[in-house]
């Protein structure tokens, strides 16, 4: 006679279609009454022996510990060539795309990795820096109160047309009277957008056409200004763009194309010259970093020494190739942190933590999750970790 064979968790609630029911398990599950189990048997003879479990444990983790190296090798590079790809479109002022791009090695990195990249969290620091400038600056028809803004800009464009036309023709009063209003106009659009290009650069054209002998004088304080509040951190970003705005309205005045050079390698949107100090502390700290990776074998803390070296000489030369070359070397045989294979011992408790969860019962999910997080191997282990959050979310 066939029988049909089905494998159901002991925590799920039996069926009149379950058949005979017959536990595999060498230990009672906790928290199961007898009642609730309707077994028909226990069948613990049949369960795997403690040194088998043993041995299969060992396998698992010898085998989990393999996926993991060759997983997190896989990690290491698919996201050297993203932090590269990164750094190119941030260089080409491609700001959107090198966040897109960083964001996803950022999720790649944390598949195997607990700690987060230096590399990453310092490019997306610039990439933010590079787009909060770029932040109002133009007018999209998907910001934010686009047609009452862009209708703002073109009467006030309107007005300076018509009033730089009267003053052409001698009528002075109305000439003057219309870029007042234009002004009025862009200051009403600078409520909401303080640092749009096309309103800054229509205010300095009005000004030009309002006092044209006086203007040279204005344009000097304007930039002895956007100097001043460049020193107030608050005042940079918008100190910067007043910056370029002069630019545009006086390319050739002395010494701003050369204030704006220097005032975007400090910002980090422009790549540093090289140093040779820079370079040559550098490629020291490479040569060291390379020493301590040399002896470390699969010492870890040897192994983080190394990386924190390298991590120095990649912030000192971006483009130390040794150096980025021995970063992921050493971060291949640090391996990955997150993939840990559990025990069946530990598999078990896991299971039941999220059955305890689907049951809306969270202090006993709750209790599990903190007993498997006790043992130092499962402490990085991504899927506990994962747990562990959701039942905070709900505590």
């Amino acid at each position: 006679m066939a029988y049909e064979l089905q494998m159901k968790r002991i925590y799920e609630e039996s069926a009149p279609t379950d058949g005979r029911r017959i536990l595999v398990d060498r230990l009672w599950p906790r928290g199961m009454k007898k009642e609730r189990a309707a077994l028909s048997e226990w069948a613990k003879e049949v369960t795997p022996s403690p040194e088998l479990r043993k041995l299969s444990d060992e396998r698992l983790a010898s085998l989990g510990e393999r996926i993991q190296t060759r997983q997190n090798e896989i990690v290491v590079r698919r996201v050297r060539d993203m932090k590269t790809k990164a750094r190119n479109e941030y260089y080409n002022g491609n700001f959107s795309a090198a966040e897109s791009v960083l964001t996803q090695a950022k999720a790649l990195w944390a598949m195997t990795n607990i700690d987060e990249d230096e590399e990453i969290t310092s490019l997306l620091a610039l990439v933010g820096t590079a787009l909060s400038l770029q932040a109002g600056r133009v007018l999209s028809p998907s910001a934010p109160l686009y047609p009452e803004m862009s209708q703002l800009l073109s009467i006030a464009r309107q007005y300076f047309n018509e009033g730089q036309n009267l003053l052409k023709k001698g009528d002075t009063d109305a000439g003057k009277a219309l870029l007042a209003q234009a002004l009025q106009k862009i200051e009403e659009l600078q409520l909401v957008y303080p640092r749009n290009r096309s309103a800054s650069l229509l205010t300095l054209r009005i000004r030009q056409v309002l006092d044209p002998s006086g203007f040279a004088s204005l344009f000097a304080e304007r930039i002895e200004m956007a100097k001043a509040n460049y020193k107030t951190p608050d005042k940079r970003q918008s100190a910067y763009t007043d910056l370029l705005d002069l630019y545009e309205i006086d390319p050739s005045y002395p010494g701003l194309a050369a204030l704006i050079y220097e005032t975007e390698i400090d910002l980090g949107i422009r790549r540093r010259p090289q140093d040779r100090e820079a370079i040559a502390r550098a490629a020291s700290l490479t040569k060291q970093a390379q020493s301590v990776a040399d002896s470390a074998g699969r010492d870890e803390v040897k192994l983080r020494a190394a990386l924190s070296l390298v991590n120095e000489a990649i912030s000192l030369d971006p483009n130390n190739n040794a150096a980025l070359l021995l970063k992921d070397r050493i971060q291949i045989a640090i391996g990955g942190e997150t993939l840990i294979v559990l025990s069946s011992e530990d598999e078990a408790k896991y299971q039941k933590a999220i059955t305890a969860l689907q049951s809306n019962d969270i202090v006993t999910a709750n209790a599990l999750v903190e007993e498997l997080l006790q043992k130092p191997s499962n402490k990085n282990s991504s899927k506990i970790i994962d747990l562990q959050k959701k039942i905070r979310a709900l505590l």
